[in-house]
Formats: C-alpha cells, structure tokens, sequence
C-alpha cells in the first residue's frame, strides 16, 4: 500500500508475474515515489507470483479458475489487511505475454471488478503457437 486514503477511494493494481516486478525490475520505489510526489493516487499493490514457468502457462492463459480464485480467495485476504476500492474503474490489472492475455482475458469476463486493463505484449498467439491455426 502507497499512502493513506479512505479504503473506499484506494485503487486496487494487480501486477501478474509479482516476482519480476518485485526481484528483476523493482517497481516499489517507483510507485512510493510517484505517490509521495501526488503524480499516482494511494493504492494497494497486489504481486502474484507465477511461481515456475510451468504454473504460468497453466494458470494465466485464459484461465477462469484463476480468476475465480484471485477474486474469491486472495483479494478477500487482500482487503482484510489493506482495503481498498470494489469499483473496477478503480482496479487495473496489468501483465507481460502470458500476464497480458490473462489481464485481458480477466477485464473482458470481469469488467465489473478488472475494469482497467493493462496488456503489455499480450499472447495474442494463445492457444496457436507457431502459426498453425
């Protein structure tokens, strides 16, 4: 969590493929620092882990059962220790490749709840690899 706001107001950004973003290309002192200078609003960070390259493939194409679970499962645990906004034009879901359809696939079946999207260089190619359609 960046800053102190009213739970109802915080926005929620869930970032798939957490470790990257917390090991590889730190992001928390960006986003503390965006925040501090009032150019990003006080939110809740949410990193989920892909924990092996096995688990990414299977959970993050097109997964619902994925979906259901963040939803059902982790963000209830989320919100107990830092609430934050139900409103999906204050959530964002953002992810690479894989992360990317997932991120899309997660604001097209649950725009409701993952109403910003953020799909950076998407799997557009899932389920057809190497060009057999």
């Amino acid at each position: 969590t960046t800053g102190d706001v009213t739970a109802e107001e915080r926005p929620l950004a869930v970032l798939l493929d957490g470790e990257f973003w917390a090991q590889s290309m730190p992001v928390w002192p960006v986003l503390t620092s965006l925040t501090h200078r009032q150019q990003l609003p006080p939110a809740v960070y949410v990193l989920i882990d892909a924990i092996d390259t096995t688990h990414r493939a299977h959970e993050l194409p097109c997964n619902a059962d994925f979906w259901l679970a963040v939803q059902q499962e982790l963000l209830p645990l989320v919100k107990a220790i830092a609430p934050f906004s139900d409103r999906g034009d204050r959530t964002v879901v953002a992810g690479q490749s894989f992360g990317g359809l997932s991120a899309l696939y997660a604001g097209l079946h649950w725009p409701e709840r993952f109403g910003c999207v953020l799909s950076q260089s998407g799997s557009y190619w899932w389920p057809h690899r190497g060009g057999h359609w």
